[in-house]
């Protein structure tokens, strides 16, 4: 028996017609949804990115790629994202200083760049950044249907923070220990250590390219120093706390446009009355020279106080020579008495007579700022000594480890492994000196840009402050006896750079050679 098909009922068709709309409507609805999560999504990618390329920026320049204000944050501040920590102002991130980068969103960056606006605020489709927090927003922001509504997210976040907390920021230059318990010089991003290289180029920008000392002032000859002779690093030497300024130094000692040369390099040369007198200003009319480059704001030589207080020598306890006629700080009496070998009495403590035959007298007068010269008395005698001058001995030596005159006594200084050893009292290992020596203390002499008297007992000594190989020193330009002498030293100067400046360092700069020397910016 053949069994007849009844057909679709009305209420069988209307029922199926129902599920499919349903159905229809639910597929519709999950991709309206997802092309909203999508749109989400590549905004928040797009922050993440941004945030990352940001942060190696300002790492690097320590300043965001931000300078323009964005006029109108309004629908920010709506939705509640701009937090405590969003103060100062809005800014425009500037997309072509981030290299590297691609986005979703923000081309009417394109018509900033090229001003074609006529208000800043029609440009929505852009990224903006908070100068404090270096929050960043996306201002026309990404709509999404939630729960029979629309909300606009602007950021990868929803709620901007309650409450302010303290961020890294640029700050003043200065001397710190890091986590490593390192003493570091700082400015919140960038670490520099005692030793590390600047790029400093005493070229770039300079007005004047040479400086030549005159015979009368060295005593010895016209002496020209040339910028463009010197082809070695500036390594870091400390801060100025008062002026939050970085020092720098020369890596190698400088030396004259000479064809004398010692230990395979030149050397620059004091002598006599006039290298005493005029020494110290013409070490820093020389270094002056080397300090005309871009981010500098003065230059001089280096001084003993400089090497006093990295090597941390106190010379009021240190008693040098404590007991003797060159007791360090003692005022020296010199009487003749009738002899050729005048008189002396220190401090009522110490007595005797110099050695050296003295016909004549001769000494600095530091307060009158002339040479002066007595000649023998002719009525003077023992019992009835008749004064010639008192001067304050103001000369010591010691060994930057000991901080002493002992070579082998306890350290209480600098340790010879340290940079600040190898800087000060060793050769480069760049230096333009012989190959067998760098490294080394051996040849390593400069001048100061400090001068002294002081008792002896043969006679009395007029120094220029010097580091000699592997100790602070001073050599003698001129003995009270009429005698004068001088030294080939060589010349280094410290800059000081601008308490404003931006050094920065990123793709493996590290400051640890002069090739990857901190860059000036």
């Amino acid at each position: 028996m053949i069994k007849k098909d009844k057909g679709i009922t009305l209420i069988s068709l209307s029922i199926a017609v129902i599920i499919i709309l349903t159905i229809t409507g639910m597929i519709l609805y999950s991709a309206k949804d997802s092309i909203y999560i999508e749109k989400l999504t590549n905004m928040q990618n797009d922050i993440k990115n941004l945030r990352d390329k940001v942060s190696s920026y300002y790492s690097e320049y320590g300043e965001i790629p931000a300078k323009t204000e964005y006029p109108d944050i309004t629908n920010l501040q709506n939705a509640g994202v701009i937090g405590a920590n969003d103060t100062g102002k809005f800014l425009i991130l500037e997309l072509e200083k981030l290299e590297g980068l691609t986005l979703n969103y923000g081309e009417d960056y394109e018509k900033y760049k090229v001003n074609d606006y006529t208000n800043l605020a029609d440009l929505t489709d852009i990224y903006i950044i908070n100068e404090t927090s270096h929050n960043i927003f996306y201002v026309e922001g990404i709509r999404v249907k939630e729960n029979d509504g629309t909300k606009i997210y602007y950021t990868d976040y929803t709620e901007g923070d309650k409450e302010a907390v303290i961020l890294k920021k640029l700050e003043d230059w200065h001397e710190e220990t890091n986590e490593n318990g390192e003493t570091v010089i700082t400015n919140g991003i960038v670490e520099l250590k005692i030793g590390d290289y600047v790029n400093y180029n005493p070229q770039k920008g300079a007005k004047n390219t040479e400086y030549t000392s005159l015979k009368k002032n060295n005593g010895y000859q016209d002496q020209t120093f040339k910028l463009a002779d010197y082809q070695y690093g500036w390594r870091v030497l400390g801060i100025d706390e008062e002026t939050e300024r970085i020092i720098l130094i020369s890596e190698d000692y400088i030396g004259p446009d000479s064809t004398e040369v010692y230990y395979g390099r030149t050397y620059f040369k004091l002598n006599g009355k006039e290298g005493f007198v005029k020494g110290e200003e013409e070490l820093n009319n020389i270094s002056q020279l080397y300090g005309q480059g871009t981010g500098a704001s003065e230059s001089r030589s280096i001084t003993l106080e400089d090497i006093n207080q990295l090597t941390g020598y106190d010379d009021t306890t240190q008693e040098f020579r404590k007991g003797t006629v060159s007791e360090y700080g003692k005022d020296v009496t010199y009487y003749w008495n009738g002899t050729q070998f005048p008189y002396y009495d220190v401090s009522g403590e110490i007595k005797g007579n110099l050695k050296d035959e003295h016909f004549s007298f001769t000494w600095y007068n530091q307060q009158q700022k002339m040479w002066e010269t007595v000649s023998k008395s002719t009525t003077a005698t023992e019992q009835n000594k008749e004064k010639i001058t008192t001067i304050k001995n103001d000369i010591y030596v010691y060994y930057p480890d000991t901080l002493s005159e002992d070579p082998n006594g306890e350290i209480k200084g600098i340790s010879k492994t340290s940079n600040i050893y190898k800087i000060l009292f060793t050769n480069s290992q760049n230096s333009a000196i012989e190959e067998s020596k760098k490294g080394t203390t051996e040849g390593c002499s400069y001048w100061l840009a400090s001068s002294g008297m002081a008792g002896d007992v043969d006679f009395v000594r007029h120094a220029i402050k010097c580091i000699d190989p592997g100790m602070v020193s001073g050599y003698t330009m001129f003995v009270s006896t009429g005698y004068d002498d001088g030294q080939f030293y060589g010349v280094r100067p410290v800059i000081f750079l601008n308490a404003d400046i931006t050094i920065t360092g990123g793709n493996g700069i590290d400051g640890s050679t002069q090739e990857k020397a901190w860059q000036i910016q």
